[in-house]
């Protein structure tokens, strides 16, 4: 038995550090257009929600909104925003996380939303609902991380200095030749098809090897699942990060989450595969 693992939810046997790592990662990925999106107003006019946007971060960096609506939502300035981020996994529905903030909405005029467009300020994403609809910047000063270890404040300047550092590593990237996995929500599906092909996925490796010291990480919750199917039974890829992997094992009717931290970040899907690799301790 490894003894720096407690057979309880106990995140003190991974580095403080890493944590904080992994929270503004996180943080930054889900804000960067991972999850579903939904904008509630409270002032000037309270409950009115909007849920078919999209969003994401222009290229100075500000949090934009698309909706498809054209001046639907120009009397709301002060917002509840909240991104929710589903588990890669087709076969069953398990919320991996969520961010929540309180901000301001500026609404771009239509010339300032062209020029966004024009300009290549914002994604093709949002540039296509854009459009034919209204661009939004969201302005804030701390988002709420809610996952399987409870509730991280991160910071606006934190975000920030995620931003930049992504900002660093795409101008190197034609240097060196490499792709970033974790650049764009559509990446993050190679990252977790090397994680689903990888040993992890096994019944009871994960867990098992976490609780005997054969890998280094955390129980991070466990809880009690009725009425658990067949199907549901094994390993769940609840989430794969530049900092980490997050693993939910369900058997005998509970499931547990583990957080297997990586020696360092990756960026690249071979990094990730060696990384994987190196997880046994």
């Amino acid at each position: 038995m490894n003894s720096d693992i407690s057979l309880f939810p106990d995140r003190r046997a991974v580095a403080s550090e890493t944590w904080a790592a992994r929270a503004r990662s996180l943080t930054y990925r889900i804000l960067a257009g991972a999850g579903r999106p939904t904008l509630l107003s409270y002032r000037p006019t309270p409950q009115v929600e909007y849920d078919a946007l999209v969003h994401g971060f222009t290229v100075t960096g500000e949090l934009a909104i698309a909706i498809p609506q054209r001046h639907a939502g120009r009397d709301v300035s002060r917002v509840r925003f909240a991104v929710v981020k589903e588990a890669p996994e087709i076969g069953v529905h398990v919320i991996a996380a969520s961010v929540h903030l309180l901000g301001v909405v500026h609404w771009l005029s239509e010339a300032e939303k062209y020029r966004y467009i024009a300009g290549d300020m914002v994604d093709a994403r949002l540039a296509e609902i854009a459009r034919e609809g209204d661009l939004a910047t969201i302005e804030f000063d701390v988002a709420l991380l809610h996952d399987a270890t409870g509730v991280t404040r991160v910071s606006s300047g934190e975000l920030c200095e995620e931003f930049e550092s992504h900002m660093i590593e795409d101008e190197c990237a034609p240097l060196c030749a490499t792709e970033d996995v974790f650049a764009t929500p559509l990446g993050e599906f190679s990252a977790v098809e090397t994680v689903m092909d990888s040993a992890l996925m096994v019944a009871g490796v994960a867990l098992d090897g976490l609780l005997f010291g054969e890998y280094s990480g955390c129980l991070v919750s466990r809880q009690q699942v009725a009425n658990a199917e067949a199907m549901t039974l094994g390993t769940i890829c609840l989430d794969v990060d530049r900092t980490g992997v997050t693993l939910m094992c369900i058997e005998c009717g509970e499931a547990n989450t583990v957080f297997l931290p990586f020696a360092a970040p990756v960026t690249t899907r071979s990094e990730l595969t060696r990384a994987i690799a190196q997880l046994a301790a």
